[in-house]
């Protein structure tokens, strides 16, 4: 399943980067671009934890740490900025996944249930 998984990443990164050529082509704003790439960087990422079992932990760590990121930063701009729709739920669950993926980049692993 991994390997399915994996190669189907790889493909959706360079199906991205291929939309993101023709963005580029087709003169569209930079910031669609700096989309493009970095969703194709996030699904080389996934390619990489699931098709390379040793680069696995440096992976699920990149990938942990930028989504911890991305999710700390949705929930400050929803405090210093707030939308009109964004209420106290959507706020903590912001904080919620931005600490569980910052304990996914620091533990370098999915949480399991085994113990020990």
């Amino acid at each position: 399943m991994a390997t399915v998984a994996g190669w189907g990443a790889a493909l959706l990164a360079v199906l991205c980067l291929c939309f993101g050529m023709v963005c580029l082509y087709l003169g569209v704003d930079i910031r669609a671009l700096f989309v493009m790439v970095f969703t194709a960087g996030l699904c080389a990422a996934v390619s990489v934890a699931c098709l390379n079992p040793a680069k696995r932990t440096p992976a699920i760590r990149l990938l942990g740490g930028v989504f911890s990121g991305v999710f700390f930063l949705t929930f400050i701009v929803s405090v210093v900025a707030p939308p009109d729709d964004v209420d106290l739920r959507r706020k903590g669950m912001m904080l919620t996944f931005a600490i569980f993926m910052a304990g996914v980049a620091y533990k370098g692993r999915w949480p399991t249930n085994k113990t020990g």
